[in-house]
């Protein structure tokens, strides 16, 4: 039978070993700027992808390149800003680019 008297410890303990498992599967990344455009494995799954000169994301100490999925579930608003990022350098090129099609 079920000790509805004590429900809530069951569930404070389980709480605490998800938040446990949750601070052992945090990795440290950071966005650094990328001057080698080339393939990589990824430090954290080991996919192969390939990288563009640029920001990019990277472990936090070292220059071990991390993918954009990894990135998304690992640190969500560094990868937040690199959108950002890319999404303003798009903007400002194709404004360039219709300024200068507009001039005689």
């Amino acid at each position: 039978m079920f000790d509805y008297a004590n429900a809530d410890v069951e569930n404070e303990a389980e709480l605490e070993d998800d938040e446990a498992a949750l601070e052992s599967d945090r990795i440290d990344l950071a966005i650094k700027l990328n001057e080698d455009a080339s393939t990589y494995e990824c430090a954290v799954c080991g996919d192969t992808r390939a990288s563009v000169d640029g920001p990019e994301l990277f472990i936090a100490d070292s220059w071990d390149l991390v993918c954009d999925e990894c990135g998304r579930k690992y640190a969500p608003q560094l990868m937040a800003l690199m959108d950002l990022g890319a999404a303003a350098e798009g903007y400002v090129v194709a404004r360039d680019a219709i300024v200068s099609v507009e001039e005689p």
